[in-house]
């Protein structure tokens, strides 16, 4: 393995222990944990600026650049394409009916390295803004109840404020 890179983090966490009941023979606590990361590429290896990288899940999709990495970036920034609903015929310009292809409208993207030819019905993708692996905040809650011998221990775990690439 090789370094590639420096990150560096930055985050704050909140926790909240209370011991609710007391007893010999039984007791209840509970915990609250609330947290905030953010992380940042200081630097790449030899001295690069932004790497560009393909996870190669489509061989026929030019342009798959859907892993970036750049100084000042955060890591885990994935491109990719999101659904943009169906091609109707309000999409096309015209019908050749000789060839039996459609025309698109100027300024509608062609989602053919996806979908197969444009046209009406067919799915129609747009190329997604950058989107992160990772999330921002965490959340837990947990409980726990022993009683003589015996522990019951239950938890809550969350990840929100978070933009994943499917």
């Amino acid at each position: 393995m090789t370094n590639v890179g420096q990150t560096s983090n930055r985050g704050i966490e909140l926790q909240l222990n209370a011991w609710l009941i007391e007893t010999k023979d039984f007791s209840l606590n509970a915990t609250f944990n609330i947290g905030h990361n953010k992380n940042k590429i200081d630097k790449l290896a030899s001295g690069e600026k932004e790497w560009i990288l393909t996870s190669a899940w489509r061989n026929d999709v030019v342009n798959s650049d859907d892993y970036r990495a750049y100084v000042g970036g955060t890591s885990g920034l994935i491109y990719g394409y999101v659904n943009d609903g169906f091609y109707t015929v309000a999409d096309f310009e015209s019908f050749d009916s000789k060839s039996r292809t459609w025309k698109l409208k100027e300024g509608v993207v062609d989602s053919s390295p996806l979908s197969d030819t444009p046209r009406p019905g067919n799915a129609k993708f747009k190329k997604l803004t950058p989107g992160r692996s990772q999330q921002h905040q965490s959340l837990s809650a947990d409980r726990s109840r022993p009683y003589c011998y015996w522990q019951h221990y239950s938890e809550i775990l969350g990840r929100f404020w978070s933009e994943c690439y499917l």
